[in-house]
């Protein structure tokens, strides 16, 4: 038994260290050379476009937190017109990458937008969605349309969360509190108490989400930190721009920590229900639920894609644009199944090591897991790009150099290190609630350790290694910025394609390539949804 420990341990360790030695190595690499200068880049600019990015990331938590809590609980809890429907497909919204969110709103809202347009005909008014409000100091500091955006492309995940408390509410509690005292009050009195630590980490993940968005805040040209991080790891100094990214770390790292340790260990070990226990007396009829819960998906995800889908037009625009772009096309499919396979694996290895270490140090090993997807992706980008270029220049045109800096390697560590917690909740979220005794009534019949993982372990933990490949597919193919910073020439991704196509080719064949994107996030989740006949999950 130590010697499966042990071979499961250095693997893990290794994973563990690839994603963290980048950081650290960037971060001690800040502190030597032009230190005054880069320090002193930390000056009021930086401030403002902090104040920025809290207030957006604040106001969208908040929104996302209720949408995902109205449609959750209408799933969950009311019956109506296609509520098995919506259960399934709810998390499509989060599929889409964030800036393909802003290209589909600017469509409706933007500056030529059709509802823009509308709106200045009929009533005169001068719609921006750029445009800023509340100012303070003479600079405005909350910017709707930046918050509407992210609020659409975010809150399946507050709902995720949701969904995963009120699986774990047992019926009973809540029938009797229905019986006496009224289901109004039976809400506010158990419910939402029993949601309350689900709710506080739907809304901490989609803050850390918001605030270190780098798309949306670009296309749109809202003053935050991202983008001031951004300007100056291309423009000025990679370190100096570690520097000023550290106010958003401390803010993203400290509030992770704060959910993880605090009503995070609920959310993470607690075990979902059976959906059957929930009797009809408590899921009655309610057509406004249903128009409710349809209206929050439809209004923030199907009404801006379907705009696409009409820019777009015929298939001739798609014909028009497929050679153009088949080669980034191809080069994010083979980099997005490649990371998937990867975090998959590297995800199991971890989840395993922490199932060995037991339940609170497992704990501690997942918050490890957990820490690097607290630094936003310009972060983790050049502080692998200061790495690696580094090592690989110990010897030009080596295999360092020609497989990892220049070639596949450094894209495919980005996205481990970016979406390593992902692939290690979807195994996790599976092994926690697999029973121990068929592995025991293995090890009794007499099979060795390595012949029990392979032959009982590994088939029942299918289902979480393929949700913990769909999820790194999914969040790989529509990762922007380490397709900016870290992927060679060879490897520039459609999303890349994308946000530089927007200001220099048609709309039509931004929005064809867009629809393209979208569809390729969404086939496979399909796939696995109906072979499964659920949802992907991981809590």
């Amino acid at each position: 038994m130590k010697r499966a420990r042990l071979l499961v341990a250095i693997p893990a360790i290794a994973v563990l260290g690839a994603v963290v030695a980048p950081l650290v190595w960037a971060g001690v690499g800040a502190l030597r050379g032009d230190v005054g200068s880069r320090w002193a880049r930390l000056n009021g600019v930086i401030l403002d476009r902090m104040v920025n990015s809290f207030v957006l990331g604040i106001g969208c938590a908040l929104v996302s937190t209720l949408f995902g809590l109205a449609l959750v609980w209408a799933v969950h809890r009311r019956e109506f017109f296609g509520r098995r429907l919506l259960g399934a497909i709810y998390v499509a919204p989060l599929l889409v990458p964030p800036h393909i969110h802003t290209v589909s709103w600017m469509r409706v809202f933007g500056r030529q937008g059709y509802l823009s347009n509308w709106l200045h005909d009929h009533w005169g008014w001068q719609f921006d969605i750029r445009r800023g409000f509340v100012d303070v100091g003479g600079a405005p500091v909350f910017f709707p349309g930046t918050m509407m955006i992210m609020v659409s492309a975010f809150w399946p995940l507050a709902a995720l969360v949701i969904s995963a408390g009120f699986r774990q509410i047992a019926p009973r509690q809540e029938e009797a509190a229905i019986v006496a005292v009224g289901r109004r009050r039976a809400f506010r009195g158990v419910t939402l108490p029993l949601l309350a630590p689900h709710l506080w980490t739907a809304g901490f993940f989609v803050f850390i989400f918001a605030i270190t968005c780098y798309g949306v805040p670009a296309l749109l040209d809202t003053p935050t930190i991202m983008l001031e991080v951004f300007f100056t790891s291309a423009n000025v100094d990679p370190l100096a721009a570690w520097v000023i990214a550290i106010p958003l770390v401390a803010t993203t790292v400290a509030a992770l920590l704060f959910v993880l340790l605090g009503g995070g260990r609920r959310v993470w070990e607690g075990r979902s229900l059976d959906p059957g226990r929930v009797t009809s007396a408590m899921r009655p009829r309610s057509a406004t639920a249903g128009i409710l819960a349809w209206g929050i998906l439809l209004v923030t995800a199907g009404w801006p894609l379907a705009s696409l889908l009409h820019k777009a037009g015929g298939p001739e625009t798609y014909r028009a644009i497929w050679n153009n772009v088949l080669p980034q096309v191809k080069a994010s499919l083979i980099l997005a199944v490649v990371a998937g396979i990867t975090i998959a694996a590297a995800g199991l290895l971890v989840a395993g090591f922490a199932n060995a270490l037991g339940r609170r140090r497992g704990f501690l090993v997942e918050v490890l897991a957990l820490l690097p997807f607290a630094f936003p992706a310009v972060v983790v980008a050049l502080s692998l790009n200061e790495m690696w270029g580094s090592l690989s220049a110990l010897r030009p045109d080596g295999l360092l150099d020609r497989w990892v800096y220049r070639g596949m390697g450094l894209p495919l560590i980005a996205y481990l290190a970016l979406f390593l917690p992902f692939g290690v909740r979807g195994v996790r979220a599976t092994m926690t609630r697999l029973s121990p005794r068929p592995e025991e009534a293995a090890m009794v019949a007499g099979r060795g350790s390595l012949a029990t993982f392979t032959s009982v372990t590994l088939p029942r933990l299918a289902p979480g290694i393929l949700a913990a490949f769909v999820l790194g597919y999914i969040l790989t193919l529509g990762e922007l910025v380490a397709g900016l910073m870290v992927n060679t020439d060879r490897w520039q991704t459609a999303q890349a394609r994308v946000f530089n196509m927007i200001h220099f080719s048609r709309d039509e064949e931004v929005a064809a390539l867009c629809v393209m994107i979208a569809l390729l996030a969404l086939v496979p989740t399909a796939i696995y949804a109906v072979a499964f006949n659920r949802r992907v999950e991981v809590l």
